[in-house]
């Protein structure tokens, strides 16, 4: 192995990584959050650091939202054809509720090319799905994946999906799915996201009640800015139900039969 990078750059702080992208060429890209002093409640801005192939240090670029939100990069990293990179996670000044922020990077460094704060109402909190939680359509949209609370009362929450223009950072109309396992599932996208070679969109995840967890796999088609019984389709083998929903139950029939 190349010798170990150790990059210090808070002397008085801390840095976290969250995770790492490769490269066409070799070099690769680490994500996580730099905070300038040991204070956990302290504000945590948005870190990117670049190396060569062989591990050297390129450059480090940051980002932090004009109220100085701490940042959590929790979705992970991805990359465009042209070398750019993404990064998204979720942001708030404790106690208040958590945004959806994402951030795109140019591929020579320097200061970010745009970021994006997004909640679907000032009082409503909104998390992503954990590494797994972005990724980058060949056509420049963003997609980041996550959750937020329902309509209804107690542990409801919806499944998320945003879509972002990849060159101005701005929002489509977001896909919020409820698999409708009962009047209040708790439904996540815990699992992941991935794309399809026929530009459709995967979300998995976990729908859970206080009776009973199901795992979710649900297929949105090309276009992600509506949600309807066209545009899903269950996935994996299994009969979905009748709105397309493959569950867990669903998978456990099947492989019994």
């Amino acid at each position: 192995p190349s010798t170990p990078q150790n990059l210090n750059l808070a002397p008085m702080g801390h840095e976290r990584l969250f995770g790492v992208a490769l490269a066409s060429d070799g070099s690769f890209f680490a994500t996580g959050t730099l905070s300038d002093t040991t204070d956990a409640m302290a504000d945590h801005r948005t870190l990117l650091v670049k190396f060569t192939a062989a591990g050297d240090h390129l450059w480090t670029s940051t980002f932090d939202d004009i109220n100085s939100s701490s940042q959590s990069v929790a979705a992970g990293v991805a990359m465009d054809a042209a070398g750019n990179v993404y990064t998204a996670g979720i942001q708030g000044i404790s106690p208040a509720p958590s945004d959806v922020f994402v951030v795109k990077f140019p591929s020579a460094g320097g200061a970010p090319a745009w970021g994006t704060v997004w909640s679907r109402a000032s009082t409503s909190p909104e998390w992503v799905t954990s590494r797994q939680g972005i990724v980058v359509r060949p056509s420049g949209e963003v997609l980041v994946s996550g959750w937020l609370p329902g309509t209804a009362s107690g542990s409801d929450f919806d499944m998320l999906a945003l879509a972002l223009n990849a060159d101005t950072g701005a929002v489509s109309t977001p896909i919020i799915y409820n698999p409708a396992l009962s009047t209040a599932s708790d439904d996540r996208v815990s699992g992941g996201m991935l794309l399809t070679p026929d530009g459709g969109l995967v979300l998995a995840g976990q729908s859970s009640t206080p009776r009973n967890m199901d795992f979710v796999v649900v297929k949105f088609g090309g276009g992600v800015s509506a949600c309807n019984a066209a545009d899903i389709t269950g996935i994996g083998g299994p009969p979905a139900g009748p709105d397309g929903l493959l569950t867990g139950d669903d998978f456990n029939a099947f492989i019994s039969a």
